[in-house]
């Protein structure tokens, strides 16, 4: 991850944010799963704005959904990857979300590779 300033200034949202990190590290527990993503909407919700957190919510659901068979994480990662669009549509973590998303969700392995081929 680039080092461009503080990705968030609300104190809140960054423990959440933090929090997610912590628990993603275990994910292979579902609880673990669980709570990292109700951190990293609890980041979000505190700060609408803090693309990190976005992003790691995204990615997460997107593993949730293509790892763990959680189905309803399918729709939840394609919101949260437009909101990672929106807030940093041309950021390198963008793209390999975006990459993720191709491989993992859609089975477009050529898109995904492209994608990751751009970055």
């Amino acid at each position: 991850m680039r080092a461009v300033g503080r990705p968030t200034d609300n104190l809140a949202a960054y423990e959440h944010y933090l929090q997610g990190l912590a628990f993603w590290t275990r994910r292979n527990v579902a609880e673990d799963r669980t709570r990292a993503i109700a951190a990293y909407r609890a980041a979000v919700e505190e700060d609408p704005d803090f693309a990190a957190a976005w992003t790691a919510l995204a990615s997460s659901q997107i593993s949730d959904f293509a790892t763990y068979a959680v189905i309803e994480s399918s729709a939840a990662a394609e919101i949260s990857l437009g909101r990672v669009r929106a807030l940093s549509p041309t950021a390198p973590e963008t793209m390999q979300l975006e990459a993720r998303w191709a491989y993992m969700v859609e089975r477009d392995y050529e898109r995904g590779r492209t994608l990751l081929d751009s970055v």
